[in-house]
């Protein structure tokens, strides 16, 4: 048998008609004890944002309990639960489902203390969550009921989880993979944690997470969030096959002995104190004695007059619980309409003044964009007008510039044709001399020539 404690606690209705849906016409759902109405209407007039505490007790699919067996078990876990609490202080409802092939008894307890009016805190989970360990451990040691502690029993991944619930395909797949890895192992083929890591990484499995007792993976074929697998192979212990087996062997031999010896039957002096812890503390919140409002008779009547029932179980007082029922929940409801009515005036007024502000700000904005398109205008007409000058500015040089280019060649122009005239004399010149030249050769060849005949002349009349 397990414990469970829903961490849910919010929202006027929903636990009630959850536990008696559909399941209460199939059979599945049978109200064991208290009344499904008034659990509903308590629930449904608490202010507070804490409206209810919910939970079960969940049993193993071969175990077999008699009526008389739950009866005992449900009594033992209200005498923990509301220690130091009698029965008009409390409500409790009490419905078993066996709709999933095992015995479930559920039950829901408004958050609220009959008598004062106060919330009803009864379960904290870092508080109470020993006490209540202790106690589940006795009650599967008392009835012989399977010890989720016991490691023949310890699984090694959850069956539903949030992620999986409901999706059956992704939980067989989950399922299969362990079961897959377990028989690798036990073929030898996987001899220690980090070659299934790797074998796991190897065919497309994300190690999103490892410590010493487990490994955390990710895959689209078992879900979008991570799968942790605890315990056993998955711990960094695994480093052989032999090492895991004497593991689990010695930790089978302890929890036998520690059950052989009585610790697991017995209730512990830890216990014990949490107990009496508990039932001080509850004591001293929810007390009512008359010291306290002896000279308080309009606060008194203030509180009787708001509180539902002052003893549930009464069998003096059973005869007017219907009509303070009731009034309780006329007054409740007579509340809520006018708190409901002040909220929508509130929300009139809010209105109003939304579409004002939401028109002065519309007004705001309009004379901003006018102011911002008037300044725009004004910057556009500046820019032209500086474009303007400058592109005048421009054309004037280089108009000028033009004139100066047309001056400087037609100079050039003057230049190249003085040049050419000065080149067209020089050639004139340089040819006057070459004539020169010419003729004072030809003068030398025609002196020499005649000298050279009157040598000649002499030298034959000579000879003469």
């Amino acid at each position: 048998m397990i414990l469970k404690m829903n961490r849910k606690s919010k929202g006027r209705k929903g636990p009630v008609e959850y536990l008696l849906n559909e399941r209460e016409e199939e059979g599945t759902a049978i109200t064991l004890r208290g009344n499904p109405e008034i659990t509903k209407s308590l629930i449904k007039n608490i202010e507070r944002k804490h409206k209810y505490l919910s939970g079960g007790l969940m049993f193993a699919k071969e175990e077999h309990i008699n009526d008389n067996q739950k009866k005992q078990i449900m009594d033992a876990f209200e005498e923990v639960l509301f220690a130091g609490l009698t029965s008009n202080q409390y409500n409790i409802l009490w419905v078993e489902h066996s709709d999933k092939g095992r015995l479930e008894l559920n039950f829901v307890i408004p958050r609220i203390e009959l008598s004062t009016g106060h919330d009803l805190d009864l379960y904290s989970h870092r508080r109470d969550l020993p006490i209540f360990d202790m106690w589940k451990s006795g009650i599967n040691a008392k009835y012989n009921l399977a010890d989720p502690n016991d490691p023949r029993r310890a699984r090694t991944t959850s069956e539903r989880t949030k992620s999986a619930r409901g999706k059956n395909t992704i939980v067989a797949n989950r399922k299969t993979m362990d079961e897959t890895l377990h028989k690798l192992v036990i073929d030898k083929r996987i001899q220690n944690r980090q070659q299934m890591i790797e074998l796991l990484e190897h065919n497309g499995y994300e190690i999103t997470r490892k410590n010493s007792e487990s490994i955390s993976i990710k895959h689209n074929d078992i879900g979008k969030k991570a799968l942790r697998l605890k315990g056993g192979i998955y711990s960094e212990n695994f480093t052989s096959i032999e090492c895991i087996s004497k593991e689990r062997e010695q930790r089978i031999r302890e929890y036998d002995n520690r059950v052989a010896r009585g610790e697991i039957k017995e209730p512990r002096e830890t216990y014990k104190k949490y107990l009496q812890t508990r039932i001080e503390r509850h004591k001293k919140r929810y007390s009512r004695t008359e010291g306290t409002y002896k000279n308080k008779s309009q606060v008194i009547k203030k509180r009787d007059r708001n509180n539902l029932v002052s003893a549930i179980n009464n069998k003096d007082e059973r005869i007017k619980i219907d009509d303070r029922i009731r009034t309780f929940i006329e007054n409740s409801n007579s509340k809520r309409e006018e708190r409901i009515r002040g909220a929508k005036e509130r929300e009139r007024e809010l209105l109003e003044q939304i579409k004002d502000s939401n028109s002065k700000l519309s007004n705001s904005h309009r004379r901003t964009e006018e102011e911002l398109f008037t300044r725009i205008a004004k910057t556009r007409n500046n820019v032209e007008k500086y474009i303007e000058r400058d592109s005048k500015r421009i054309d004037a040089e280089a108009i000028s510039a033009d004139s100066y280019n047309k001056r400087t060649s037609n100079r050039v122009h003057e230049l190249f044709e003085r040049i050419d005239e000065q080149y067209t004399r020089f050639r004139k010149s340089i040819k006057g001399v070459i004539d020169e030249i010419k003729k004072i050769d030809l003068f030398k060849m025609a002196k020499e020539e005649m000298m050279s005949k009157s040598r000649l002349t002499k030298n034959v009349s000579r000879r003469r």
